[in-house]
């Protein structure tokens, strides 16, 4: 998927100066994305990005995976400590929501990224979800159509 690569791109000097390690592993089929809006892709993956940057502590690590099953694609960000509550995930795609604690105001933002990527998923009928990652942080997993052709 060339808006996610280009988004990776264009943060990763970020990522490496915040010493977060970012990883990927992309999928050739990844560009199977169907009635995909480009300028909205890259504002989805920018806000994940974002948080991913903002929230996760030095040291740490941020893992974009693809994968396509079926007629889906899924794209997973998810990075290390801190983590988020379960209360607090059931949370996260609320409207100017912001988790109290280590991922907080301090680290400044609206809490309306991930409201907006909610929509841009739901724009692409697809699903976004929340959960606690492997890594210790948050694992956010988007499950987007592919045309019938990449199957």
């Amino acid at each position: 998927m060339e808006v996610l690569r280009d988004s990776i791109e264009s943060y990763r000097e970020e990522f490496s100066r915040k010493g977060i390690a970012l990883k990927e592993k992309i999928s050739r089929n990844a560009n199977a994305i169907s009635f995909a809006d480009r300028e909205r892709l890259n504002q989805l993956f920018a806000n994940l990005l974002e948080n991913s940057l903002r929230y996760t502590n030095p040291g740490g690590t941020l893992e974009i995976v693809t994968e396509i099953g079926g007629d889906f694609i899924t794209i997973e960000f998810q990075d290390s400590k801190p983590g988020v509550s379960a209360q607090d995930i059931e949370r996260l795609f609320e409207r100017f929501y912001r988790v109290e604690g280590s991922r907080n105001r301090d680290s400044g933002g609206a809490g309306l990224g991930l409201t907006i990527s909610k929509k841009i998923v739901d724009a692409h009928e697809g699903i976004i979800s929340a959960h606690s990652s492997p890594l210790g942080g948050l694992l956010i997993r988007i499950s987007m159509p592919v045309f019938e052709g990449h199957k």
